[in-house]
């Protein structure tokens, strides 16, 4: 009778567990979907911002965070990673790079006292409406997310001093960023821009505007507010001309206007005085205006690829204090004697065209041969005498900026071992290097002169008017390379 009581009981209690909700069964798998945290057992925080802290790490999947050391798991959490509190509030939120994904919810406007928010380099879809309740907020670093959008209420934040957006996918500005009056710098390169917000010229505060990587074709007229602009970058962009206004930004000392699609210059480019740098490659210029001799503070001038043509204008030499020019890929020439000369001989960083006006371009040969080898005694020994080697390519390259190296043209040689360039720069700004290849691996590459590797080749200079000969090569079979020094 006890058993048949017993059985029933369980019987029930099993049939009840059954018709229960998951959730309500004591002996149920936990969700993982949210981690619950009790707000009430914390006290060295306001509720309110523990509970934003909590909707964070809910929203953008806090569990597989990169670093969530201490998250809902203490009651003290000043001590989370990337949390930092100031007089009993959250001041400070450090979660770059973290692995973030989703939308910060709306609750992170809860963070009333919160100065400081660095989420960039995350997957980060979405900043709520919220965001602009944070009147706090000096530094918003949410760069390299997947934001396509800003809500407008950004304009909100008044205190802002640095807005970092680079590398996400927005395609316009809200037109609250004219409220942002004491922003010092605002970083949006890579991104779908076409145009800038009415209300820019209002961030009088501005030192540092990056807007390159976008699709931006012309500039308003109000950049020309910005006098204490010092970092203009507009590289990579669609631009076709600039606004004259550019003669008030005075205090630029950078300025970077490469990749886009500038045919001309404003003279009033002369008046920003301060420039020590100043990128104008990648464009179509066709000339240069006489103003940009005024840049007496110029440091660094890119000029290169660009659509210069005849002699290369005397002014430039009032730019005495150059220490890094270029002028690649463009025609310009240099006259072999006078002052522009003797100024670019003195320019420690100088990557030129090798043209010289007066003369005709130079020409670079030489031959290459294979070293013949018999055999002694058994044993291979490289003897004095060398066979030509025909068919063998010949790489010429120069050198360029930043450790680079350029491959100009290459040849074969002749069944007498013979090859030559021609048609080449001479002189001030150039440099080549050549390597010899066996198509066929039977014999061990090399530059010249028996150097293994491009950045240990002999340096080929041409003096104007003069055929540059005996860039030779005695190449050997693969197989010997491995002899002992003394048979070789």
């Amino acid at each position: 009778m006890t058993h048949t009581w017993v059985g029933r009981v369980s019987n029930l209690v099993l049939l009840t567990a059954l018709l229960l909700p998951a959730r309500m069964t004591t002996w149920a798998t936990p969700a993982m979907a949210q981690t619950s945290y009790d707000c009430a057992a914390v006290n060295q925080i306001p509720q309110s911002e523990c509970a934003a802290l909590v909707a964070l790490y809910d929203a953008t999947d806090g569990d597989t965070w990169t670093d969530n050391t201490n998250w809902l798991a203490t009651t003290t959490p000043c001590s989370w990673y990337g949390v930092t509190c100031t007089l009993g509030h959250v001041s400070w939120l450090s979660l770059s790079n973290n692995g973030l994904s989703g939308s910060i919810p709306s609750q992170v406007g809860d963070l009333t006292e919160l100065i400081v928010l660095y989420a960039d380099r995350n997957q980060l879809t979405d900043l709520p409406a919220r965001i602009g309740d944070l009147t706090k907020l000096q530094w918003l670093h949410v760069a390299f997310n997947e934001l396509a959008t800003l809500p407008p209420e950004i304009g909100n934040l008044t205190a802002l001093v640095s807005l970092y957006l680079s590398g996400n996918q927005l395609s316009q500005l809200p037109t609250g960023i004219g409220n942002l009056t004491v922003l010092g710098q605002l970083l949006v390169e890579h991104n779908q821009l076409t145009s800038l917000p009415t209300g820019i010229e209002d961030c009088t505060a501005l030192y540092k505007l990056w807007l390159s990587g976008n699709q931006l074709t012309t500039l308003p007229t109000g950049v020309g507010y910005l006098t204490g602009l010092k970092d203009l970058y507009l590289s990579d962009n669609q631009l076709t001309a600039l606004p004259t206004e550019i003669d008030t930004l005075t205090a630029l000392t950078g300025l970077r206007l490469d990749g886009n699609q500038l045919t001309s210059l404003p003279t009033q480019i002369g008046s920003l005085n301060a420039l020590k740098t100043l990128y104008l490659h990648g464009n179509q210029l066709t000339s240069v205006p006489s103003e940009v001799g005024n840049l007496g503070a110029l440091q660094t001038l890119y000029l290169h690829d660009n659509a210069l043509t005849g002699e290369m204008p005397a002014f430039l030499t009032s730019l005495s204090q150059l220490t890094t020019f270029t002028f690649y890929d463009t025609d310009w020439c240099a006259p072999s004697i006078g002052f522009v000369p003797l100024w670019l001989s003195g320019i420690p960083d100088l990557w030129g065209t090798g043209l010289i006006c007066e003369d005709d371009l130079g020409t670079a040969g030489g031959t290459a041969s294979q070293e013949n080898t018999t055999s002694l005694a058994g044993m291979q020994a490289t003897m004095p005498d060398v066979i030509p080697a025909a068919g063998v390519q010949v790489n010429l390259y120069r050198s360029l900026p930043w450790n680079q190296w350029r491959l100009i043209t290459t040849t074969h040689t002749i069944i007498d071992g013979a090859y030559q360039f021609a048609n080449l720069g001479q002189g001030l700004g150039i440099d080549y290097r050549v390597q010899f290849v066996d198509p066929t691996r039977r014999l061990m590459p090399q530059y010249y002169d028996a150097k293994p590797t491009i950045s240990t080749a002999t340096v080929i200079t041409i003096t104007p008017g003069v055929p540059r000969i005996g860039i030779d090569a005695a190449m050997v079979e693969a197989h010997n390379i491995f002899l002992p020094m003394v048979l070789r």
